[in-house]
C-alpha cells in the first residue's frame, strides 16, 4: 500500500509511476535515502549526493538500486561516479532537476532527464542522456554520443513523468518558461518524440523568474497533474490525459508561496507544501467540484512554523 511521506526537504525523488519495485530506494538531499525494501523503511546515510533540492533514483525490479542523480552527476550502485556521470547541464538548484525514464522495450536503457535553474536563466533548458547499464562491467554508464541531447530551453524547473495508457510508453511532461505552455514529450521504444504535444493553462509566467518556480506532479492513476508557482501564490490542477498527452479542465487554487504539490493514492486530495511563512501543509478535496468548492475545502494539516517546507512526494 501507498502512504504520503511527508518530506521537510526539498528533493525531486524517484517517480510512482513503476509497476514494481523500481522506485523503492531514493537518494536526496545531504548523504541521506530511504528504503522501501523493509517495512518500516529504513533510513540510508551512504548517499553521495549534497544538494538542497531536486535528485532521482532508480531501482530494478527487484528493488536493487541502480543509478540515482542530482541533473549534475550521476552515480551508480556503488555510490561511485560513472566515468561518463559528470557535466550534465541540469542544475542541482533546480526544483526538479533530475528524472529517470526506463526506454520502453528495453531491459538496460534509462532516459536521464536534467534541468537548468532560474539561477542560470535556465539557459540550458530540459535535456536527455542515454544511461545503458550493460557498460562499466554491468554498473552501467551514459552514452557519450547521446549526452545532453536538448529537448526544450528555456523552461521552468519542472519536469514529471506519466504512464502512456497503453501501460507501455511515457509521457515526459514539463511547463515552458515565460509561457503558459505544457508540454508532453512521448517516450516510445524508438527514443524521445522532440516534437511536443503543446497546451494552455493560461497562466501566463512571463515577468518575474521566482513565476516559475515549484514542482509539477502527476497523480498516481495519471489522470491530474498540479503545477505549483511560488511567486504567483497559485497552483494549478488540471486534467491530463494519458492518451494523447493534453491538458483540460484547468483550476487555479491560492496558496502563500506554494512549492510542492502532491496527490493522494487515490488521487482525490492534492497537499500543498508552503516554502517559506507560512510554511504549512494544506490540503484540498479534488472531489468537491467547482474551483471554488475545492478552495474551500483547503484544511491545514501541518505548521512547520519557521524556515521552509521542502517538497512532498509519495512514496
Amino acid at each position: 500500500m501507498k502512504k504520503l511521506l511527508l518530506l521537510t526537504i526539498i528533493s525531486t525523488l524517484a517517480s510512482s509511476a513503476w509497476s514494481q519495485k523500481e522506485g523503492n530506494t531514493w537518494y536526496f538531499g545531504t548523504n541521506a535515502g530511504i528504503s522501501f525494501n523493509s517495512s518500516p523503511p529504513t533510513a540510508l546515510t551512504n548517499g553521495q549526493l549534497t544538494m538542497r533540492e531536486g535528485s532521482s533514483s532508480i531501482s530494478d525490479k527487484n528493488g536493487n538500486l541502480l543509478f540515482y542523480t542530482d541533473g549534475q552527476s550521476v552515480y551508480d550502485n556503488t555510490h561511485t561516479l560513472m566515468s561518463n556521470g559528470t557535466g550534465l547541464l541540469g542544475s542541482g538548484s533546480a526544483c526538479q532537476s533530475g528524472l529517470i525514464v526506463p526506454w520502453p522495450d528495453s531491459i538496460y536503457k534509462y532516459f536521464l532527464v536534467s534541468v537548468d535553474a532560474i539561477e542560470n536563466n535556465a539557459t540550458n533548458g530540459v535535456r536527455y542522456s542515454v544511461v545503458d547499464m550493460r557498460l562499466n562491467g554491468g554498473k552501467g554508464d551514459i552514452v557519450s554520443i547521446q549526452k545532453n541531447v536538448v529537448l526544450i530551453k528555456p523552461q521552468c524547473e519542472k519536469v514529471t513523468l506519466a504512464v502512456n495508457f497503453n501501460r507501455k510508453d511515457f509521457w515526459i511532461i514539463t511547463n515552458q518558461s515565460s509561457s503558459d505552455s505544457i508540454l508532453s514529450f512521448a517516450v516510445t521504444s524508438t527514443g524521445i518524440n522532440k516534437n511536443a504535444v503543446r497546451s494552455n493553462t493560461g497562466l501566463n509566467l512571463s515577468g518575474n523568474l521566482n513565476n516559475n518556480l515549484g514542482y509539477l506532479n502527476i497523480s498516481s492513476d495519471d489522470s491530474k497533474l498540479a503545477s505549483c508557482h511560488f511567486q504567483l501564490n497559485k497552483v494549478l490542477v488540471m486534467d491530463f490525459d494519458n492518451k494523447t498527452g493534453k491538458i483540460s479542465n484547468v483550476k487555479t487554487l491560492t496558496k502563500a508561496s506554494p512549492y510542492c504539490a502532491e496527490f493522494s493514492p487515490n488521487s482525490k486530495v492534492l497537499y500543498v507544501s508552503g516554502l517559506r511563512l507560512p510554511t504549512s501543509i494544506d490540503q484540498f478535496d479534488l472531489t468537491s467540484g467547482t474551483q471554488n468548492l475545492i478552495q474551500s475545502s483547503k484544511k491545514q494539516i501541518f505548521d512547520y512554523g519557521s524556515g521552509e517546507m521542502g517538497a512532498l512526494k509519495l512514496g
